[in-house]
Parts: structure tokens; sequence; C-alpha cells
């Protein structure tokens, strides 16, 4: 009994200290003609690189891979704000989780109270596909 409270206890550990690490959403996609993606290529041709894909359009994911290939060691001034200035667009937006909650009220009517007086008197058969009774 011991073991299996231990378990579900370190179990629950795992999963809450793993959620923040799984908010994470790096789908937003960014145009072709998108700011950020101007600032990386800046970057690039800045540092000597080859530009990096010129297919777009780019999720986040793609684009924070490409701004890991630049040496910010290098990088002083204008430069060094322009990698700022992508580094922070692509984290905000990939820290950015929502969550919702939708509601909706659905009720049924039937207006023939004479046949279907039980909810089990709507139920439609398998094969036949008309309504079974079972009275």
């Amino acid at each position: 009994m011991k073991k299996n409270i231990i378990f579900v206890v370190i179990a629950s550990f795992i999963c809450i200290f793993s959620l923040p690490a799984s908010g994470r959403n790096l789908q937003k996609i960014y145009p072709i003609d998108s700011d950020v993606y101007e600032a990386i290529s800046a970057l690039y041709i800045s540092q000597g690189l080859a530009l990096p894909s010129t297919t777009g359009p780019w999720s986040a994911d793609e684009l924070l891979n490409m701004l890991e290939n630049i040496d910010i060691a290098r990088l002083s001034g204008g430069l060094l704000t322009t990698y700022q200035y992508a580094s922070s667009e692509l984290n905000s937006s990939a820290d950015t989780v929502k969550f919702g909650l939708g509601a909706s009220i659905e009720t049924y009517w039937h207006s023939n109270t004479t046949d279907f007086l039980d909810e089990s008197d709507w139920v439609v058969g398998f094969e036949d596909g008309t309504c079974s009774r079972t009275s």
C-alpha cells in the first residue's frame, strides 16, 4: 500500500513539473514579409552567414532555430538591438498559452407524448433503423 502511495506522489510531481515545459506554443506562423524574418536576415548578412530558408511562411520554431545560429558575442549597437527585438518577439509569442471554457445549452423536446413516453422509446435499432419500443 505504501509503495502505491509513493508511486502516485512521485508520478504527480513529475506531471506537475513537466506542465510548464509543455506550455510553449511554437506554432505561430510568420508571413513572408515578417519584420522578425527581416531582422534575422539582416543578422545573417552582418555575420557573413548564408541566408536562412527564403521559403516562407515560417513557424516560430523555425525562426528560433535560425536565430540560434547567430553569434551574440559578435553583435554590437544596432545589430544587438535587432537580435533582442527578434528574440523577444519570438519568445513572447511562444510563451502565450490560452485556455478557454465554452458552454452551450442543449435541450430536446418531442411533441408526440402518446407514443414516446420514456427516453428509452427513442432508441433507434441498429439493424432496421427504426425506433424500438420497449413496452
